[in-house]
């Protein structure tokens, strides 16, 4: 679920319209995107 990191780093989707999307609760994608590094910041 990249796609959903994408979105998500884009700010053009909420986490709702991202669960939404994939058909998920929005906890699930809170913990998705907790797990998924984000493209757009720099490695610890």
């Amino acid at each position: 679920m990249q796609l959903a990191r994408e979105m998500y780093d884009s700010v053009d989707y909420t986490i709702q319209q991202i669960a939404d999307e994939f058909g998920v609760t929005r906890p699930t994608i809170d913990r998705h995107l907790s797990r998924v590094p984000s493209q757009t910041q720099a490695p610890a």
